[in-house]
């Protein structure tokens, strides 16, 4: 025999060697796994689902300078209205609450809703608004945050509807 058949016969690295790669290579592949569902773990417990649906309205059609707000007593959110009238006032348009019969020379409606929820405190947990001129629906939008981990749902009603308003009257 020569040296080349020897050289073949002879393993480059020893069944304990083999045996040792085998293990370090299984145990990156766990702990890449359990990094990657630690962080998925995360993530689903971090996250909440908050939907926002908006039907803005179109200032060509609807040049609202002033919406009346029919004031829901129902709503126990102690600072909402004022946070609806504050957004409204920061795009250009005034508001005046009324309690029964709307203002007669009051072109557009707003009636809205709000809820709280509870989790360890009360946080605003959906909210509906809808402005109307006479009979037809011009807009409306809807926040709801619909459960979950997630620490937005914490987030003052200022930033909520700050964004959902944003949105209802973008082009104003």
């Amino acid at each position: 025999m020569d040296g080349t058949a020897r050289e073949r016969d002879v393993d480059p690295m020893p069944a304990s060697g083999k045996h040792l790669s085998s293990v370090t290579s299984n145990l990156v592949r766990f702990e890449t796994s359990r990094r990657l569902l630690c962080a998925v773990v995360a993530l689903g417990l971090t996250s909440a689902c908050t939907t926002i649906a908006v039907h803005p309205v179109d200032a060509r059609k609807h040049p609202m300078e002033l919406v009346c707000i029919e004031d829901n007593p129902q709503v126990a959110i102690g600072d909402f209205l004022i946070i609806v009238q504050n957004e409204f006032m920061r795009h250009g348009i005034l508001t005046e609450v009324y309690e029964d019969e709307p203002p007669k020379d009051c072109e557009y409606l707003m009636t809205y809703t709000a809820r709280r929820s509870w989790d360890l405190v009360s946080f605003m947990a959906t909210a509906y608004l809808k402005i109307d001129k006479g009979p037809r629906n011009v807009a409306s939008a809807s926040y709801k945050h619909s459960g979950g981990f997630g620490l937005s749902k914490y987030a003052s009603t200022e930033s909520k509807m700050k964004r959902v308003i944003n949105e209802l009257l973008a082009d104003f």
